[in-house]
């Protein structure tokens, strides 16, 4: 009462109609109309996973095969035995030190090379620098016991197979040998570095090789993740 220019509700105002805008497509448009709609809204949800992996990635909670993500199967088998955590804490802390050593020789060949383009080229090496993780009869309390040592194994044309380098006695050969293998791969892959499984005679032996072309300039991130055994 006492509205100025008050008008009385219309038939149309009680008719159930949507309230967001309406577009009248023709038939003939109607795919490419759809298409765009389609188009937006992958793209809005491939920004919304990169954005959430990135987060990921910087709390450690990453899931996949990529550098700095966890395995999916490493999280669950951590779950449901906590002793893998202590084998992959006692696989990686040499892997950390082996590529703080080389991102040091990288920074070091870096600084030589400014100084002095010659003598820095005199210094490159073209082997690949590796670790060796060697399986032998062992159990984890050795390790434990042992300080973590390791050494560069060098690849080399006329000999098979390098057996020098680091050495771990925890694979052993029961049924967790395979998995502390595994173990390995994962966190060269955690870390984007190589890793392959080789056959060793004399003893005979399983041995996996962790290691980067030096020669290629194929180093990981300056910054290295946060340690694997805390995140998985």
């Amino acid at each position: 009462m006492h509205v100025p220019n008050v008008q009385p509700p219309l038939p149309s105002d009680y008719e159930v109609h949507p309230t967001h805008p309406i577009h009248r497509v023709p038939y003939q448009l109607a795919q490419f109309w759809e298409h765009g709609v389609r188009q937006r809204a992958e793209d809005k949800t491939a920004r919304l996973q990169a954005e959430r992996k990135k987060q990921q990635l910087k709390t450690g909670s990453a899931t996949g095969l990529g550098a700095g993500e966890v395995p999916r199967d490493l999280r669950e088998a951590t779950k449901r035995s906590p002793v893998v955590r202590t084998w992959v804490r006692s696989l990686e802390e040499p892997v950390r030190q082996f590529l703080a050593s080389q991102q040091a020789i990288a920074e070091t060949q870096a600084v030589a090379a400014d100084e002095d383009a010659d003598s820095a080229a005199e210094q490159m090496d073209s082997d690949d620098e590796e670790i060796v993780f060697v399986g032998r009869n062992g159990a984890m309390r050795e390790l434990k016991e042992k300080k973590a040592t390791w050494k560069h194994a060098h690849r080399e044309v006329s000999q098979e197979t390098v057996d020098s380098g680091m050495v771990f006695d925890s694979f052993g050969t029961d049924e967790s040998a395979a998995f502390k293998r595994w173990l390995t791969h994962a966190i060269s892959d955690y870390y984007g570095i190589q890793s392959r499984s080789v056959n060793l005679s004399n003893p005979t032996r399983r041995v996996v090789y962790v290691g980067l072309k030096t020669s290629q300039g194929i180093l990981p991130s300056r910054n290295l993740p946060r340690p694997m055994w805390e995140v998985c």
